[in-house]
């Protein structure tokens, strides 16, 4: 996991690395999987996460997001994650089912998807009601949602039969306007 720092500016949105040297650490109502402890990531390669590609990304969501006028603040963690199975032992989620993460705004592109079935997105009211089902499966397509107003849960992901071998990757973008509180 990576951080960074984003300020919407007049002529877009200047984005610049932040300090990696603490771990990521999720509120325990949202991490019932791992009970509260923190989610240890090491940073990416600073190549990867200094191409201006990522910058590009983080930009192009922040300039659409409702609580981005000129002047805001945002701290920006991005994620790599990859969900990978074998025929005899699928890879559930974390947190598995219907849950919350307690960030304002999430930005998820997929990477890459292999041999993999399931690993539907499940996105509900917050009464739990569906309102929308889908599985990514070209490279670079993607899904936002403000976290207060939703719920939503990853199907797991299993090898399709006749593979030894199954993944799904994504890049994931937590978007916290820095005046932003979580709902308690």
């Amino acid at each position: 996991m990576n951080r960074f720092k984003a300020e919407i500016v007049t002529d877009g949105v200047r984005v610049s690395s932040s300090d990696d040297s603490e771990p990521y650490v999720q509120l325990e109502k949202y991490n019932t999987t791992l009970g509260g402890r923190p989610r240890r990531y090491d940073p990416l390669p600073e190549e990867i996460v200094g191409a201006a590609g990522i910058r590009k990304m983080i930009a192009h969501h922040l300039v659409y997001l409702p609580l981005s006028t000129v002047g805001a603040t945002y701290s920006v963690n991005m994620h790599v994650i990859r969900f990978a199975a074998t025929p005899s032992r699928p890879c559930d989620t974390s947190p598995p089912g219907l849950h919350k993460d307690g960030e304002k705004y999430l930005a998820t592109h997929l990477l890459a998807r292999c041999g993999a079935q399931g690993g539907e997105v499940v996105i509900t009211d917050n009464d739990k009601r569906e309102l929308s089902r889908f599985t990514m499966r070209e490279l670079g397509e993607c899904y936002v949602f403000d976290d207060d107003r939703v719920w939503h849960m990853l199907t797991p992901v299993e090898a399709l039969q006749a593979n030894q071998f199954a993944y799904r990757d994504t890049v994931t973008f937590d978007l916290l306007p820095d005046a932003w509180k979580p709902a308690r």
